[in-house]
């Protein structure tokens, strides 16, 4: 989760550029579902770096911004978030805090990450978002990804969007898929209700 070894200057150029690593339609997803949460609401970034992901459900509205990273270097650069120097799992946070949990492009970094989802999971709110965005490993730019991952020491742990939503299933978890090419966002709550349906890229 994160990059706990990154050089000094690596926090300033994600917190510069990591947004160009989201196209439009990504964004629009990750908007929409953050007008869905509650005024004054609390968006959980994990693995986020410097919080872009948090940010970008955020968006314009009040909502409190958390971000969970093990590398302090990333952290410091985050505006406007509340930084946790952490990994999943191993939140330091109550179950049922927050009102959407998030990591973009961070799952496949996670050592273990069966028992990370199940702890995002618990950190949901009744009514609460998973939101997850990374790249899909069946795909050929997918693939390649995954394995120059692996050729560089990461875990690469990709998921293919449709083995997650069964794997949240089994959790008990509503899921809604948005794919364009290698890149994907998974939508899901732990109850079913007409938001899922409503968002759109």
């Amino acid at each position: 989760m994160g990059m706990p070894f990154a050089c000094p200057i690596s926090g300033w150029m994600f917190n510069r550029f990591q947004g160009l690593l989201y196209p439009p339609w990504v964004r629009s997803v990750l908007e929409m579902a953050g007008w869905h949460l509650p005024e004054g609401g609390k968006v959980l970034d994990v693995g986020g770096g410097t919080g872009t992901m948090g940010r970008l459900i955020a968006g314009p509205r009040k909502l409190s911004v958390w971000v969970a990273d093990p590398a302090p270097g990333m952290l410091r650069h985050g505006r406007g978030i509340h930084p946790v120097l952490a990994r999943a799992p191993g939140l330091p946070f109550r179950r049922g805090i927050f009102d959407a949990v998030c990591a973009g492009e961070a799952l496949h970094h996670f050592r273990s990450p069966g028992e990370a989802l199940e702890e995002m999971v618990h950190l949901l709110a009744p009514k609460g978002f998973l939101i997850l965005y990374d790249f899909d490993p069946t795909t050929l730019l997918g693939g390649m990804l995954q394995r120059a991952e692996k050729l560089f020491g990461e875990p690469g742990n990709f998921f293919a969007p449709q083995r997650l939503r069964e794997r949240l299933s089994r959790m008990g978890m509503h899921a809604r898929i948005f794919q364009k090419g290698f890149r994907y966002v998974l939508l899901a709550s732990p109850a079913r209700h007409p938001v899922l349906e409503e968002v759109s890229p």
